[in-house]
């Protein structure tokens, strides 16, 4: 007969969910699951399991929007918290999981805050900040493989304290098993992993196994991976594998060997900002602000290509760049001129705005795009 271990709390299909103030203990596998939500708190819950109890998960929120998880304490034998995406929200075709926050939670035993595995249906736009970890198994992970990728981006920590913990910092595109360097590239599919634009900052990690691992696949390489103000000391490197890492006021100690294991398409920027290229483009494109999440004030960039011929009397194109309240309201105007071909970057400030999701989107030449971000305050 099938072992089937029974979750203790799952709430489906709930807007305006709170949860506080409770104690969770030894359920027989993950203990709160949020699905299919949106708008939920979860504030100031203990969770405890023995740390060798597999699958005890502490809170897993799938499918989620809008999540806030505070001032939690969690000592389990499984993820602390793990963000799931198994499947595309079509309420929502941006991501199936977005708009969440953790923060001011102490993780004890556990595999830390959890990214996947699950994330075909995306995963956009998560903060985790001023939260401990002591003698958890990873602190900040994010975990996938070719079968249930998505995109993962927007993905911000901050103010992070760890120690005795394995590894504290580990994005893998390949989970469980990390193969050799000579694994082949691979068609890209609807399930293959892509994890971008993601930020490390102010973390101090001490007395670690091994300082990370930020391993992306041959076909799907990371990208905008920023780390500013880490300090990770451990007894390996940190290992990069098809990823590009910009690092600032970074400093990785490893007590045996070098402190960056660079392996085939690693690239570690050491003292740099992120820059667009210098190249005119050759076609419009938008990127996802930097940060973001953001507070009070982001970077937007996009390109401008060189004028059409039919256009050659003009010096560029007209370029219209606003950005939206979630309900559509227009609330601020960044751009609104004629521009010439190149990259281009503006600045978004965000101090009179509440906390939330915000859309910007960028016109010009008949190219039109938006995306979205988040400020939280």
């Amino acid at each position: 007969a099938k072992d089937w271990r029974p979750w203790l709390i799952v709430l489906k299909h709930a807007n305006h969910l709170t949860v506080e103030n409770v104690t969770l203990t030894n359920s027989p596998k993950f203990h709160l699951a949020p699905q299919w939500s949106r708008d939920v708190r979860i504030n100031n819950v203990t969770i405890l399991a023995p740390e060798d109890a597999p699958n005890t998960d502490g809170i897993d929120p799938a499918t989620c929007h809008n999540v806030r998880i505070t001032n939690c304490f969690i000592d389990v034998g499984d993820d602390n918290v793990a963000i799931k995406s198994g499947s595309d929200d079509p309420s929502d075709s941006n991501a199936a999981s977005s708009d969440i926050v953790v923060s001011d939670c102490t993780f004890l035993h556990g595999h830390g805050v959890s990214i996947g595995s699950e994330t075909n249906g995306g995963v956009d736009s998560m903060l985790v900040t001023n939260c401990t970890f002591d003698g958890t198994d990873n602190g900040i992970r994010i975990k996938s493989n070719r079968t249930r990728g998505g995109n993962v981006r927007g993905i911000a920590y901050s103010n992070l304290t760890m120690k005795n913990v394995r590894y504290p910092i580990l994005f893998s595109e390949y989970y469980p098993d990390t193969p050799a360097q000579s694994d082949p590239e691979q068609p890209i599919t609807s399930t293959t992993p892509y994890y971008h634009d993601i930020t490390v900052e102010n973390l101090t990690a001490v007395n670690c196994t091994y300082a990370g691992l930020i391993i992306g696949l041959p076909e799907t390489k990371m990208t905008n991976i920023h780390f500013k103000n880490v300090t990770i000391s451990a007894f390996t490197g940190l290992r990069i594998r098809n990823a590009t890492v910009d690092t600032i006021n970074t400093t990785v100690s490893a007590s045996s060997g070098s402190a960056y294991i660079i392996e085939v398409n690693g690239i570690l920027k050491s003292g740099t900002t992120p820059v667009e290229s210098e190249a005119v483009p050759a076609i419009f494109s938008l990127s996802q602000n930097y940060p973001n999440p953001f507070n009070p004030e982001t970077k937007i960039n996009y390109s401008i290509p060189n004028v059409e011929t039919q256009h050659a009397a003009s010096q560029g194109y007209h370029v219209a760049l606003k950005v939206y309240d979630i309900l559509g309201n227009e609330v601020a105007v960044l751009v609104n001129k004629e521009q010439s071909a190149g990259n281009h970057t503006v600045k978004f400030n965000g101090k009179n705005l509440s906390s939330g999701i915000y859309f910007y989107t960028l016109k010009a030449g008949g190219y039109s795009q938006s995306k979205k971000m988040l400020l939280l305050k």
